[in-house]
């Protein structure tokens, strides 16, 4: 059976643990990076099918400008924004384009691990545009 890798990008590392741990028991195989350069390193080595990334991600780059990046550099790559925020203004990103094909979820919907795999896997079937929470 193919694994399915997700890149995690969560500065709260805590909430990042609990969000990677929980996609593990659901059988993904999961990499945290607690911001957006740390996650850069990580796309060569880890090779994720999809990166789940937090809009707000302390110093450095944004989730948004993170996501745009592998947008255009990784199209194979399954982006999905995971964010407390209602909308990228809210968020208080100053580049809120957010490409086309990508999934914004709010933690706020989202009820359970189970309700996050799901929206995962319709990410991966290319159901992006359903999946917009903003």
């Amino acid at each position: 059976m193919f694994t399915r890798r997700i890149l995690i990008v969560e500065d709260d590392e805590f909430t990042g643990s609990l969000i990677s741990g929980a996609l593990a028991n659901e059988g993904f195989e999961t990499e945290l990076a607690t911001s957006a350069l740390k996650a850069k390193q990580a796309l060569s080595r880890f090779d994720p099918d999809a990166v789940l990334v937090d809009i707000d991600l302390g110093d450095g780059p944004n989730g948004i400008e993170f996501v745009q990046m592998v947008h255009k550099s990784r199209p194979d790559i399954v982006p999905i924004l995971l964010s407390k925020y209602g909308d990228t203004v809210s968020a208080g990103a100053q580049d809120t384009r957010i490409p086309d094909g990508v999934a914004y979820l709010r933690k706020s919907v989202i009820q359970s691990a189970q309700g996050l795999v799901a929206a995962i896997h319709e990410a991966f079937q290319g159901k992006s545009p359903e999946l917009r929470h903003d």
